[in-house]
This record gives structure tokens, sequence and C-alpha cells, in this order.
């Protein structure tokens, strides 16, 4: 996928925020022109340990947005660019940032803090045939065509 006529790669966007210590803070992202789409699915994660890995696998077509609302994890991940692969890892602990993750971009999140909160906004819906959960199908799938 493409996005402004550049190829999409993991990125971080930093939310406006609004607000002051005494009342409290507002923060926004503009969804339009980040997604390919509409978003379409919003899930969040909770209840977790430090420790504790999620992810493990890629989406063939869905892009999303990763913010840590509470707490501190690590994403790393992986994605091929003429048949190199290219591994990166961020850490975001503030709900001010938000992680892009276009498709077939390897993930993993590493929980780092106990309560960690994470929510994720989706530009399709919820299918299976979607996920590439093994990391062999994921080289497969990005591999460059000879």
């Amino acid at each position: 996928r493409r996005l402004g006529g550049k190829a999409m790669r993991p990125a971080i966007i930093t939310a406006e925020r609004f607000g002051n210590p005494g009342k409290g803070y507002l923060s926004m992202v503009q969804a339009e022109g980040l997604f390919p789409g509409q978003i379409k699915r919003l899930f969040y994660i909770y209840d977790l340990q430090a420790g504790t890995v999620r992810g493990g696998h890629a989406h063939r077509t869905v892009t999303q947005m990763f913010c840590v609302v509470s707490g501190r994890a690590v994403f790393s991940t992986m994605r091929r660019d003429a048949g190199k692969t290219m591994p990166e890892a961020r850490t975001l602990h503030t709900p001010e940032q938000w992680l892009l993750v276009p498709p077939l971009t390897w993930l993993e999140i590493s929980i780092t803090e106990k309560g960690t909160v994470i929510i994720c906004l989706c530009d399709q819906g919820y299918e299976e045939e979607e996920y590439i959960r093994s990391f062999e199908g994921w080289l497969i799938a990005t591999e460059v065509p000879r």
C-alpha cells in the first residue's frame, strides 16, 4: 500500500495535546489521510502483566494504529524492503504517541509494565483469513518475486 505516493512503513504519529495539569489533557489524532479507508474496528488490550508478549503475526491488507493509553510496551516490527528484512523497535508510554502499522508488517508487542492498556484502530473489520500467524508464512508472503 502507498500513502501519498510513498510506500507505507511503521511510523510514530504524535497526537495534538490540549489542556493543563489542573484540568487534565485531551489528545487527538485526525485519522483522515493516515488510513487508506475508514476506521472499521477498534479493540483494546488490558489487564496485561509485565513480560507478556502479544501479537506475533502480520496482516495481509489491514492497516492498524496502536496507542499505549497507560503503562509501557515495546513494539517490535519487521518489514521487507527489496528482499531485506528491516527490524525496528519502538517504546510507547504516553497516550500522545501512536504507532502506524501498515499491512505485511510482522508485529510483536512486549509489555514492560503491569497494568498496561493498549488501544488499536483498524481500517478493516476482523477476518481470520487476514492474519499471517507464522513467521515462516510472513517470509513467504513478503518474498520478492524473481
